[in-house]
């Protein structure tokens, strides 16, 4: 590790803006794991009918927000510790970088950006993990209303919600992977100026 990396993590250290992402990441993890397994319960239950149709479907909202959310405070936390590591490489400010989720069309690429340069400040420069998931993720935000219209003019009988199930799932399993990805390499760097 180069002296000037040691240097800005001992004084973020000191400073106390330093903090472990790792508390944040499982809790992301677990929520995302939930929402993608509720989605994938409320497919299947939505073919078979049965009891659980209901109450599968009154979850998936709640598991829906609270994936949401912990994922932008650990995303914000992560941000931030980049900010120690290497400002110069990072494009928006921790609370940007957030906000990128929320413009209307630029929301469908900047978040991409933010992610690429968190990863990179982190020290990860191999980033076809974070391209596979943004691209997972953005055919399924664009797939649903795709998929759905296509169904409807299509006239089919059946529903789309199976499709949409396995795209959230895959986009799950990658954005579990990226989270865990960039929080080791976080705690990697946290760990090394001790």
């Amino acid at each position: 590790m180069d002296t000037v990396l040691q240097q800005r993590l001992r004084l973020a250290h000191h400073r106390g803006q330093l903090t472990d992402p790792q508390g944040l990441a499982v809790a992301t993890q677990i929520l995302i794991a939930l929402e993608a397994a509720l989605k994938l319960a409320f497919a299947v239950t939505l073919q078979t009918g049965g009891p659980l149709l209901f109450p599968v479907a009154r979850l998936q909202m709640p598991a829906l927000l609270a994936a949401g959310v912990t994922f932008l405070v650990w995303f914000r936390r992560c941000q931030a510790n980049a900010h120690a590591f290497a400002p110069e490489r990072l494009t928006f400010t921790p609370g940007m970088a957030v906000a990128t989720w929320f413009i209307p069309f630029l929301g469908l690429w900047q978040p991409r950006r933010a992610s690429l340069d968190l990863a990179q400040a982190t020290g990860i420069h191999r980033t076809r993990l974070i391209n596979a998931w943004w691209t997972a993720w953005l055919t399924k935000l664009l797939g649903v209303p795709v998929l759905a219209i296509t169904f409807a003019l299509a006239d089919y009988r059946g529903s789309a919600t199976p499709w949409l199930a396995l795209a959230n799932t895959g986009t799950a399993t990658l954005a579990l992977l990226v989270i865990g990805r960039i929080t080791k390499a976080q705690r990697t760097l946290l760990t090394s100026h001790e």
